[in-house]
């Protein structure tokens, strides 16, 4: 990946009181856990978890079973554990728990229930998934903030982070090269930075280890920590950014073909996979 010309320095150009929206527990390290562990005052910035993290790890087949409740204590505990390691006090965690997976159909629940949440953190910025980081409920948090700002209910500086940024299916294999390199902003961590953030997510042990039984393969892969904890973390600033795919200078149809499509052989490959296992 090339890494954008714009750099970001947290303390000097993202001040104030910084909020990261994270659809479930653990993205907002994926996206955010160096930039949360380059801040020299941690209680500056708060995580609002949306859902309850009670689908991840999903069972590929009817016949696994998942205790989903203490699943999502599970993940709220660990959601806790990595952020005392980058510096973000628990009282600065703030959980909807609204059902994971379903965020497309929680409609005005979730307008709401974010809409009260960053009226009482009043924050002066606000980081949000990027709008094509390929999860459904990663899409439908872009879309509620988005929707806030533009009905006056948040008055806030937005910018975007990636969580999905490989795309197989893309030339590059990285969706972050296909954006406008003038729009994007990076942040190179330090060293320190980097492994605050390599221990915080090995501690969401649900997601980087086999959690239940009928695993085959964490949900984060050694391969997959080791780079996000590594590279450089990309911000896409939203307030000088044109809307939807007008991001892309070239590739749009491409691009929103794969968006759909690469999600959706990955399930049915899951699928096929769990049949053949038993």
């Amino acid at each position: 990946m090339t890494v954008p010309v714009g750099s970001v320095h947290p303390d000097r150009d993202l001040p104030g009181h910084l909020v990261v929206v994270a659809p479930h527990m653990d993205d907002e390290l994926i996206g955010c856990g160096a930039l949360l562990a380059s801040l020299a005052d941690g209680a500056r910035a708060s995580v609002v978890y949306v859902t309850d993290g009670s689908r991840s790890p999903e069972p590929p087949a009817p016949w696994h079973s998942v205790d989903r409740e203490a699943l999502a204590r599970t993940r709220r505990r660990e959601a806790l554990a990595g952020l005392d390691v980058v510096g973000v006090p628990s009282a600065n965690a703030h959980f909807l728990e609204l059902p994971d997976g379903e965020l497309r159909k929680q409609g005005d629940r979730l307008q709401r229930a974010l809409g009260d949440a960053l009226t009482n953190l009043e924050p002066c910025r606000v980081m949000i998934p990027f709008r094509m980081d390929r999860h459904p409920d990663h899409v439908a948090v872009h879309r509620a903030v988005l929707d806030l700002v533009e009905n006056g209910g948040l008055h806030s500086e937005i910018h975007e982070y990636f969580v999905y940024s490989q795309w197989k299916l893309l030339p590059g294999g990285d969706i972050r090269s296909w954006v406008r390199s003038t729009l994007l902003r990076s942040l190179v961590p330090t060293e320190e930075a980097r492994l605050a953030k390599r221990r915080a997510l090995d501690l969401h042990r649900s997601q980087s280890s086999c959690h239940f039984d009928w695993q085959r393969r964490p949900n984060l892969t050694p391969a997959f920590l080791d780079r996000v904890s590594w590279e450089p973390e990309i911000f896409l600033d939203t307030s000088r950014a044109p809307a939807g795919a007008a991001v892309f200078p070239r590739g749009k149809l491409r691009i929103r073909m794969t968006h759909r499509l690469e999600p959706a052989l990955k399930h049915a490959k899951d699928r096929v996979l769990a049949l053949v296992r038993g």
